[in-house]
């Protein structure tokens, strides 16, 4: 299971990782990063994820 990271951030944070992650991949770093969703606000966040999808999503294991 991929696992995302959710954080707020005002948009002068959201551009500094945005500046880091170029640095990264321009100093060769290719690596896979974590993902992650930023949001301005608690609020912005709350309205965008109902409650419901706060608990994690268990992965599916198929049996052959």
């Amino acid at each position: 299971m991929q696992e995302v990271r959710l954080q707020i951030t005002d948009l002068d944070g959201f551009f500094a990782d945005a500046i880091e992650a170029a640095r990264r991949i321009d100093g060769g770093d290719f690596s896979v990063q974590q993902s992650v969703v930023a949001f301005e606000s608690m609020e912005t966040l709350l309205k965008t994820l109902p409650v419901r999808q706060w608990r994690p999503i268990p992965a599916r294991k198929d049996r052959n």
